[in-house]
């Protein structure tokens, strides 16, 4: 995180890009925030992953639209089993309404029954996931364990530097904008490794330990 006090009271600052932090010596600018997901040998290409969240102070809800896009990620591939669950943030009516028709390939596991490491565990093994587009710090944990990742649309409230930050790892296809993925259904992975907390710790040894 950027810190409240000057940057000059800090021997080193890891800071996300989104938060625009100076070019100095004592500053390195992460992609996103860091997290404990390691990088996966064991992903399986036909086991896929969607991750719920819910309305921030950057994006709104539409539980109609966010159906309609898991319907049509569903529909695309019928060899593809899919793990859905959700976050403390995720309106009650969006599990509440159901999905229609059931698909069989649909496992719903709301987040009150995971546990910490759930989401760890399912990351190792997803080839493919699914984020909605304010759950940023899920976006990040997928790209690091290897996913080929899309992002479900939902409503913007503005321009932000949370959702201008989606826009450019878009841009640099890290991730599929589902309104992309329609154009064309497939969901492309990283072009190369994606771990901060490491490249952090290599640039913490570098400058300390060298």
């Amino acid at each position: 995180m950027r810190p409240s006090l000057p940057l000059g009271l800090f021997d080193l600052c890891l800071i996300p890009e989104h938060d625009t932090p100076p070019v100095r010596a004592n500053v390195l600018a992460t992609r996103g925030a860091l997290n404990r997901i390691q990088p996966s040998s064991n992903l399986e290409p036909r086991r896929g992953l969607l991750l719920i969240g819910g309305p921030s102070a950057h994006f709104g809800w539409d539980d109609a639209g966010l159906r309609a896009q898991i319907a049509a990620v569903l529909a695309a591939d019928p060899a593809m089993r899919w793990t859905l669950t959700t976050s403390r943030r995720t309106p009650a009516s969006f599990l509440a309404s159901g999905h229609d028709p059931v698909d069989v390939r649909l496992t719903v596991v709301p987040v009150a029954a995971t546990g910490p490491d759930w989401l760890p565990a399912q990351l190792a093994r997803a080839g493919q996931v699914w984020v909605s587009a304010d759950s940023v710090s899920m976006v990040y944990e997928a790209l690091t364990a290897g996913a080929a990742v899309g992002v479900l649309e939902v409503p913007r409230k503005r321009s932000s530097r949370i959702s201008r930050g989606l826009d450019k790892l878009a841009g640099a296809g890290w991730v599929t904008p589902f309104a992309d993925w329609q154009r064309q259904p497939r969901l492309k992975r990283p072009p190369q490794t994606f771990n901060e907390a490491a490249r952090c710790a290599r640039w913490i040894a570098e400058r300390w330990f060298a």
